[in-house]
Formats: structure tokens, sequence, C-alpha cells
């Protein structure tokens, strides 16, 4: 997926503009949702929930997907699937095929986002 890893300079957050805005968004969140300032880190799981399963404006969807394959299955959107395999191996066999046309896609969202970032 063109990841590369790369070093930077400490205590220089500008530097990596690209990890600060997840950063910044997880910070907005907590506060939105913590009452008390001391207790931010028992809201840690519910926030990162809620990153996980946002749709990203530059990949049209949401990490979770990414990472599963699926959609994220909270307790009020369980439905049983008549789809659903009935063993690992037939699982693998349609899972795969899937996320390789899912990275494909965001691949292709991405040098688009890159393209409109260049233009403006």
């Amino acid at each position: 997926m063109g990841i590369h890893k790369r070093h930077i300079s400490s205590y220089s957050a500008h530097v990596n503009g690209r990890v600060e805005k997840p950063n910044q968004s997880l910070a907005n969140i907590l506060a939105s949702i913590t009452q008390n300032t001391n207790d931010w880190d028992e809201q840690l799981p519910h926030t990162m929930l809620a990153l996980n399963s946002a749709i990203h404006e530059a990949t049209y969807t949401s990490p979770f997907f990414l990472e599963h394959g699926r959609d994220i299955r909270l307790s009020y959107t369980y439905e049983k699937n008549s789809d659903t395999p009935q063993n690992k191996y037939e699982y693998d066999e349609k899972l795969l095929p899937f996320l390789e046309q899912i990275f494909n896609k965001v691949l292709r969202n991405l040098k688009e986002q890159e393209a409109y970032r260049i233009l403006i």
C-alpha cells in the first residue's frame, strides 16, 4: 500500500502531520465525551471504537473495514447474514479476494486525493 517508515526529529510534531491529524481527532473526541478530566483514560476504548468505525474522507472506508473486510457489528446492528461462510476455509476463500479488491480501491482513492492536493 505504499507505506514507508520515516524517522523524524523529536519534539517536532509539525514534521509528522499525517499522525498529528488522528491525534487531534482523538483529543477532540475525548474532550467531547469526557465529563471529568481525570477519567479520560477510561474513555479511550469508546473513543478508539468511534475512530476505527468512522469513514475516512481520503479512503472512503473505515479503518475497521480495511482491517477486517467487513463493517463493524455493534450489538444493535447485528443481523444474521445468510451469506456467512460455514467454515474458516470458505471464509478465507471469500475474504482474501474481497480484501484485495478493497485495497486496490483504497489505493485509487488515495492517488486521487494526492492528485487533488497537488492541484490546490
